[in-house]
């Protein structure tokens, strides 16, 4: 059964004991008296009667327009037909006139309902469909989810929108009830499993707006909020299951949205439904300048927590959406600044501004990190004040967090592997290492570095021939590694970058971490690995040779990564399998070689010599040419002159595990003028 068809059941039984009074008295009385008992109706119902009553009479055939104010939320509009009237219709008009919502039923009682997310003036009309006489029209809001009968007898919501995406309720600040029994069970939320019945309402908000939505229910609750398209879970922006207190018939969320359509979903835990109160509390956002009032000094450390909070900030450099909480953090003299924000559910960001309720002073944010979870901004700070803010990434952050703050002076304090003399051994053929040059000293300048960049300084031993490649994971701030022979002399830097790929002759190196700039200083992850040149070399011992004009098969798979092409990607994400072949050429000749791989990523590469010179300043030092992709990803050619010599053409694949079957072929091609290049990457 309908709310609406409940409705006029209802009035239906009131007018039984109305009409004995409305005949006694005449037909104005008789009308009169309708009205009385529709009017006490309505009144048990919890509704409210808003706007004129409208009287008027029709001949048969006729209709009368009457305007109307309708306020946000949901409106009854009912009609009463007076002694003679057979069939009265009621319908609900747009701007232009036409009928929009009418009354389908065949009696003198006609009742339209409508729910609109913003008060609007319209237009009804009255059109006496069968007979004719009096009539009178009101409008009644406040009308909230009738209980009606169930097969089972049990009382159940109803609306006439059917809390469903294609039919949400509308929703404004206020308290709803409903029940999620006669729901739908076409969402899950984001943050709980919920296959349970749900009902849907929907939110619109003409500008950005604190929204605090508090759900009671003696069943396990979940509250979710999609922001635009009702049907995508990925449009979800809040979600809460039990509210921060545990309380697992509560769900709160409270944030603060901009602009737009939301759908708000009442959903249950598992397949948990039952009766439902919703209250809905929309105001204006928090002024940041009221918080900024408010903020508490920040020495080492403090806790709080996000309940309760909103976001003042807006999104931030870092998008952070979550609530926020200032801090003021007051620097004596220019100094190494650590800050740190660790949660307990949470994504945390940090951020820093110059002045609290300024936008634009903002100096850098961070969010998440890889080394522990936390979110840290480092930097170099003037003296002054300045504001630190707890955030989080995303609405609904109701957890508590820490924030912390460490200090060092801008040229540092010292710590271990500071200096030559303290350098850090690295051991074993695979080191994984996390260092941290927020208190180092710059002890050490590299070809072209800036000064005042705090730099670590390790020790690594090379017993035999080895490739080494180093390269640097997360980081707090940003690095970059030098290689040397002598720790002290500068001019005996092998190689300097974000990673590092050589081959190096049996001695003792050392490898340099240094800050990119003074400011960029903090934790870092750093890999080194070494691998005995054994392996290389037996390759290159039993490399099959290369006849030009027949194709060669074979697969990388399981060939093990004992070479390097220059072409292959980053130095640090060289490690696919390979295989390489000798090539005798017996005269100048140019030489066009394909390689064809129909399920991976090649790379083809001509070598000079078959094993890499150690301490060689690049790859392409022992390369003639290189090549990733000729017109798609499956091959790979090189063309180039060749003097009378021995040569080597490696078999590589592009970046890490890139291996499989392939076909390789050399074929001698007419020379060109020198102005023509062969094609490298």
């Amino acid at each position: 059964m309908t709310a609406a068809r409940s409705l006029r059941a209802r009035v239906a039984a009131s007018l039984v004991l109305a009409l004995a009074v409305g005949c006694a008295g005449g037909r104005v009385n008789g009308i009169e008296g309708r009205y009385v008992a529709v009017h006490n109706t309505l009144a048990a119902l919890g509704m409210v009667e808003v706007g004129p009553i409208h009287r008027g009479s029709l001949e048969g055939g006729a209709e009368r327009r009457l305007a109307v104010d309708l306020p946000a939320g949901c409106t009854l509009l009912v009609a009463l037909g007076g002694p003679g009237v057979d069939d009265l219709d009621l319908a609900l008009l747009d701007a232009d006139g036409k009928a929009v919502q009418r009354d389908t039923t065949h009696d003198a009682e006609p009742s339209v309902r409508v729910c609109l997310d913003r008060p609007a003036k319209r237009q009804i009309a009255v059109h006496m469909a069968r007979g004719a006489g009096d009539f009178v029209a009101a409008t009644w809001s406040g009308a909230a989810p009738v209980q009606v009968a169930t097969a089972g007898g049990a009382p159940e919501d109803t609306r006439e929108a059917s809390g469903t995406c294609a039919s949400p309720v509308p929703l404004a600040s206020g308290v709803v009830s409903g029940n999620t029994r006669r729901g739908h069970a076409d969402l899950t939320a984001g943050c709980a499993s919920s296959s349970s019945k749900e009902i849907v309402y929907r939110l619109v908000l003409e500008k950005r707006q604190r929204v605090v939505l508090d759900l009671d229910a003696p069943f396990d609750t979940v509250l979710h909020v999609r922001e635009g398209d009702c049907e995508d879970a990925a449009s979800e922006v809040a979600c809460n299951d039990d509210r921060p207190t545990g309380n697992v018939h509560s769900s709160k969320v409270d944030d603060v949205f901009d602009p737009g359509t939301y759908f708000v979903v009442v959903d249950g835990y598992g397949t948990e439904v039952g009766a439902y109160r919703l209250d809905a509390r929309i105001s204006d956002p928090p002024a940041l300048a009221d918080l900024c009032r408010a903020v508490k000094p920040l020495a080492a450390s403090a806790s709080g927590t996000f309940e309760d909070g909103a976001d003042h900030t807006g999104a931030g450099s870092c998008a952070a959406k979550g609530p926020d909480v200032a801090y003021k953090l007051d620097v004596p003299t220019r100094q190494r600044v650590r800050l740190s924000l660790t949660t307990a559910a949470s994504d945390p960001v940090v951020h820093l501004r110059r002045t609290c309720a300024d936008e634009g002073s903002e100096l850098g944010c961070g969010a998440r990190s890889a080394l522990g979870g936390a979110a840290v901004w480092a930097g170099l700070l003037d003296a002054g004040s300045y504001t630190v803010f707890a955030d989080a990434e995303q609405r609904g952050a109701a957890t508590s967090f820490t924030v912390g703050v460490e200090i060092s002076p801008e040229a540092g304090k010292g710590t271990p592997g500071d200096a030559c003399s303290d350098a850090i051994a690295l051991l074993g053929a695979d080191a994984r290492v996390v260092g941290d040059t927020f208190a180092a000293h710059d002890d050490l300048a590299l070809v072209n570095g800036p000064a005042g960049a705090p730099d670590l300084v390790y020790r690594l031993e090379v017993p035999r021939t080895s490739r080494v490649r180093a390269s640097l994971g997360a980081q707090e701030g940003e690095h970059v590694l030098a290689l040397r022979k002598s720790c002290v002399d500068s001019s005996s830097e092998i190689a300097v970058g974000p990673s590092l790929d050589r081959v190096l002759a049996p001695g003792t190196y050392f490898l340099v971490v240094e800050a990119k700039t003074p400011g960029s200083f903090g934790r870092y992850r750093l890999d080194v690995r070494t691998r005995d040149h054994a392996a290389p070399d037996a390759a290159c011992r039993a490399a099959p040779t290369l006849t030009p004009g027949q194709a060669v098969r074979g697969t990388t798979t399981a060939a093990g990564d004992k070479f390097a092409a220059s072409c292959a990607g980053p130095e640090d994400r060289r490690a696919s399998a390979d295989r390489i072949y000798k090539l005798v050429v017996p005269k100048r000749t140019r030489m066009r070689i394909t390689l064809a791989t129909p399920t991976w990523d090649g790379v083809l590469a001509i070598r000079k010599t078959c094993l890499d010179a150690p301490e060689s300043v690049a790859l392409r030092a022992n390369e003639l040419a290189c090549n990733n992709d000729h017109h798609d990803t499956h091959h790979a050619q090189v063309e180039t002159v060749l003097d009378p010599g021995t040569y080597h053409v490696l078999v590589d694949g592009h970046g890490v595990g890139n291996e499989g079957a392939f076909t390789l072929e050399a074929v001698p091609v007419p020379d060109r003028p020198a102005s023509v290049r062969a094609p490298t990457k």
